[in-house]
C-alpha cells in the first residue's frame, strides 16, 4: 500500500469508501484486494485516533487526542445461547407478573421493571410421590433438566447491548408482559385489545401469535373464563396408565 498512500490518504479524506479507492488505484497498477485497502486504512485511523466510517477530513493526531472517547471495552456475544435469551427475557417478564395484580394499569403504563442480574438457584429435587426415585423421576417427569444455556453468563452490560444490536427483543418483552396480564386478569376485554393491538403488528412472529389466539379464541376464552378447569389430572392418569 505503500508506494499509493498519498492517493489513498486523499481520497480517504474525501470521503471515498475502501472500494471506491481500491478501483482508484487499481487503474494506477495495485494488485491487491479491497480487504487490503480496507485494513491499510483501520490501522491508519486506529494510530491516528480517527473514528473511521465517519467521513471527516484527517486531521493531526494531536488535536484529536482530547476529541475522541475512549474506546469501549469489547463485548464478546457470541457465545450467548438463544436460550439464555430466553431465559432473560422470561425471568424480566416473570419480574412484572409477580409485582402486578389484576387491577394494576395497563403495561405501557407501568413503569419500568428493574432488571435482576442474579439468576434464582434451582430448587433440590424431591421424591413426592408413592414410586421409587427411578420411577417418580419418569412418570412425574420431575428430574430436573441438565442445563443447555453457554457457559458465558449475560451480565446487564452484555443485555443493555444486546437491546442495542436486537430491539425486537424490547417488543417482545413488552408483549410478553401484555399477555401475563390478560392471563393473570381473566379478563377477555383484555384479550380482545391484545389482539387486535399485535395481530398487525410488523415483526412477523408477534403478528403471527395474535392470530394464533384469533384462530383459537373460543378455547382462549374459556381459559381465561374457567380457570379451575383443566384436563392436568387426565393427562397424568394417562402418563401412568402408558408406565
Amino acid at each position: 500500500m505503500e508506494p499509493y498512500r498519498d492517493t489513498v490518504l486523499r481520497l480517504f479524506q474525501a470521503g471515498k469508501s475502501h472500494r471506491e479507492i481500491h478501483a482508484r488505484i487499481g487503474q494506477a497498477g495495485f494488485t491487491g484486494s479491497a480487504n487490503a485497502v480496507y485494513h491499510y486504512l483501520t490501522q491508519y485511523a486506529r494510530e491516528h485516533a480517527i473514528p473511521y466510517g465517519r467521513r471527516q477530513p484527517i486531521v493531526p493526531h494531536e488535536s484529536q487526542a482530547d476529541a475522541v472517547p475512549p474506546r469501549p471495552e469489547p463485548i464478546a456475544m457470541e457465545r450467548v445461547s438463544t436460550t439464555t435469551i430466553y431465559r432473560r427475557l422470561l425471568h424480566l417478564a416473570a419480574s412484572s407478573r409477580e409485582s402486578a395484580s389484576s387491577d394494576n394499569p395497563e403495561p405501557s403504563e407501568r413503569p419500568p421493571v428493574p432488571e435482576s442480574t442474579a439468576a434464582p438457584a434451582p430448587e433440590p429435587w424431591g421424591n413426592h410421590t408413592q414410586y421409587a426415585d427411578s420411577i417418580a423421576k419418569i412418570v412425574d417427569d420431575t428430574e430436573p433438566k441438565a442445563s443447555t444455556s453457554a457457559k458465558t453468563p449475560l451480565t446487564a452490560t452484555m443485555w443493555a447491548h444486546l437491546l442495542q444490536l436486537a430491539p425486537e427483543l424490547g417488543a417482545f418483552l413488552t408483549c410478553l408482559i401484555a399477555f401475563y396480564d390478560v392471563l393473570m386478569a381473566g379478563d377477555v376485554a383484555r384479550l380482545d385489545r391484545f389482539i387486535a393491538t399485535y395481530l398487525n403488528d410488523p415483526r412477523e412472529s408477534l403478528a403471527t401469535f395474535a392470530a394464533g389466539l384469533q384462530k383459537d379464541y373460543t378455547a382462549v376464552k374459556h381459559c381465561l373464563l374457567y380457570p379451575d378447569i383443566s384436563n392436568g389430572p387426565m393427562e397424568a392418569t394417562n402418563q401412568k396408565i402408558k408406565m
